[in-house]
């Protein structure tokens, strides 16, 4: 019995050891993180992460990508008490020659959003799409400062 018990463990723990070890290694795929901030570095990497701005700011909102295929769109919306904010949709495409360049494309890509009057304070929020699937939505606040 403890043989055939044995056996049973072993035969578990090889089966374990190749499906964990298949995922090593594998590339993940998509948006790995998004984040408001005030500004962003020279790679498009946020900096002064937040998620309360004031209304004359320009948001930005930093998207850490990893492996997307070349004809990939990114959108960004930006809302205002559920409502969408005119002229505010953006779109960005990656493009073949990003792909060759940097085979894994990985990095950021970043929205600017600099609105051309002052926001009213309030609650707000950014959705991400892929190829027109929502991704994830962003809260934030506009708040006098």
């Amino acid at each position: 019995m403890s043989r055939h018990l044995w056996g049973m463990a072993c035969g578990i723990f090889v089966i374990i050891m190749l499906v964990t070890g298949c995922n090593q290694g594998t590339p993940t795929i998509g948006i790995n993180q998004i984040v408001l901030c005030r500004a962003v570095g020279p790679n498009q990497d946020p900096l002064g992460e937040t998620d309360t701005f004031a209304p004359t700011s320009v948001i930005y909102c930093s998207v850490q990508i990893s492996n997307l295929a070349a004809g990939t769109v990114l959108t960004a919306r930006w809302y205002y008490g559920g409502q969408l904010v005119a002229n505010s949709t953006t779109s960005y495409t990656i493009t073949p020659t990003e792909w060759s360049q940097n085979q894994e494309a990985v990095g950021y890509i970043t929205f600017r959003f600099e609105p051309s009057d002052p926001l009213p304070e309030g609650a707000y929020h950014v959705e991400i799409s892929m190829n027109e699937r929502l991704v994830r939505q962003v809260p934030f606040r506009v708040v006098a400062q």
